[in-house]
């Protein structure tokens, strides 16, 4: 979800790639790209993902978020008509999802995904994923009642949590697309073991 540069400093969470050692093994070939586009090349652009080919077959939205209310409202038509056919519909919010806070079209909403564009992805027939930072409360029951809220939005088959040490990763399972996905996240639990919990 690209907003307009805000001049702050987040993201600058890149230590890991000067420890490959340490973090390599868990997707070489990710890590390889990531340490060559932001150490060689000096990008830090979310559209490097797309420009360097990270995640073959994915689809992009690259149209800004903004905290108007109209525009917010023409983006979910254009968003969905541009993934129709696709099985997972990730999120990647400033922030995470909405808070009482941060009300729709108020200063900073952009940085936020609301439940309205949440459902009415999902009732599309797309899984949905999105990205949370932690707030400053205890991960395991945060993650906990985040999984509860958004099956209780969605109707999902099950919501499953791939849990890091800063952020949760929320996916919203289709029942079409519940089997294959489980599979998935054995392996994700698997591969990432030590880093990432799928709860």
């Amino acid at each position: 979800m690209l907003t307009a540069a805000d001049g702050r400093r987040d993201g600058q969470r890149i230590a890991y790639l000067h420890q490959p050692d340490r973090y390599r093994h868990f997707d070489p070939p990710l890590f390889d790209a990531l340490h060559d586009i932001v150490l060689q090349h000096r990008r830090r652009r979310i559209l490097c993902a797309e420009e360097f080919g990270l995640f073959p077959g994915a689809r992009f939205f690259n149209d800004e978020f903004t905290d108007d209310a109209r525009q917010r409202e023409a983006l979910l038509p254009r968003l969905l008509e541009g993934f129709a056919g696709c099985d997972v519909v990730f999120f990647d919010p400033d922030n995470g999802l909405e808070v009482k806070s941060r009300p729709w079209s108020r200063k900073d909403s952009c940085k936020y995904l609301y439940w309205r564009e949440v459902e009415a992805t999902f009732q599309r027939g797309h899984s949905v994923l999105i990205f949370q930072h932690f707030p400053r409360v205890d991960r395991r029951r945060y993650t906990l009642a985040a999984k509860r809220q958004l099956l209780r939005r969605t109707a999902a088959a099950e919501v499953i949590a791939f849990q890091t040490s800063l952020v949760v990763f929320l996916l919203a399972v289709q029942p079409t697309h519940a089997v294959r996905l489980r599979e998935r996240a054995a392996v994700v639990q698997a591969q990432w073991r030590g880093e990432m919990k799928v709860m």
